[in-house]
């Protein structure tokens, strides 16, 4: 297990090197951005969006350029890897290396395999974002996300270090049972990235039949971030809206007077005090 951990420790270090940096990730994501911020001024104006909001660069979008920026060069990755202590990377390969099923190799069609693993995955993050909801300590790390009080295209990278961490556990199961990493497709990486972006955007549409059965629109995810309680926990689904019709976490796409926390305690000392807060009050939950 020391063994594992440190080459991790190692690997993630040489990320910060130019002969090891995982360029091809950073221009993935600055890539799928750009685009999106691009196609989002064109269809909402300058006055409404994203690019106006990271311009005027208040306390909220401040969190969400820095989130950007730890995510978009790997360092999110490695601060997330020494809180957690290697502990979930090395129980994630265990269980992968030991327990793995490939169940995909039994699919021949590879169209099919795209669609089981996509439809496997997203139900996988359906659980995922429920149990960081319903769970009192995993939802003090989740709330860090929740307490923007705005949406723009980089809201969608403002998460806590240890929340990919955890989820690790998650993502496993789909490796375990099929074999196969969903985001080993391109097209279906790219399709999720941008979405996320846009779910998170200046965008309010509800995207008439398609929001209502079968993507979460920005306006169904706009909801899932407001302040009101009747609108908690609600539409949970990461890319697919039928999630929660299915699991009764559903609620129709209205108008949303304010997103963000009640009693916001965020976005006032800084992003590394509230990325302790986060920590604290974990901690707290747990031993209590």
């Amino acid at each position: 297990m020391i063994e594992l951990i440190q080459r991790k420790i190692i690997s993630l270090i040489h990320g910060f090197g130019l002969d090891h940096f995982p360029w091809e990730v950073m221009y993935f994501s600055l890539g799928v951005t750009l685009s999106v911020l691009l196609i989002e001024l064109f269809f909402v104006g300058w006055e409404y969006s994203s690019l106006k909001k990271i311009v005027s660069f208040d306390k909220s979008t401040r969190s969400d350029f820095i989130c950007w920026i730890m995510d978009t060069f790997n360092i999110s990755n490695v601060f997330g890897f020494i809180l957690s202590f290697g502990i979930f990377y090395f129980l994630v390969g265990l269980i992968q290396k030991n327990f793995g099923l490939n169940l995909i190799t039994h699919v021949s069609n590879p169209y099919l395999q795209v669609a089981i693993i996509f439809l496997a995955g997203d139900f996988k993050n359906y659980v995922r974002h429920y149990a960081f909801h319903k769970s009192k300590s995993l939802w003090e790390l989740h709330q860090f996300h929740h307490s923007a009080t705005h949406f723009n295209v980089l809201t969608r990278q403002r998460v806590h270090f240890l929340d990919p961490e955890i989820s690790r556990f998650f993502d496993v199961m789909v490796f375990v049972l099929l074999g196969s990493p969903l985001y080993s497709y391109l097209a279906v990486r790219i399709f999720k990235e941008a979405h996320q972006l846009m779910i998170h955007s200046s965008f309010t549409s509800d995207w008439g039949w398609i929001g209502k059965y079968i993507l979460v629109s920005p306006a169904a995810h706009r909801l899932h971030h407001s302040t009101e309680e009747r609108h908690y926990n609600k539409n949970m689904g990461n890319t697919f809206i039928f999630w929660d019709r299915l699991f009764g976490t559903y609620h129709p796409a209205e108008h949303v007077k304010e997103i963000g926390l009640p009693d916001n305690q965020f976005n006032k000392e800084g992003y590394f005090r509230d990325l302790w807060k986060c920590l604290k009050g974990m901690v707290k939950v747990i031993r209590n």
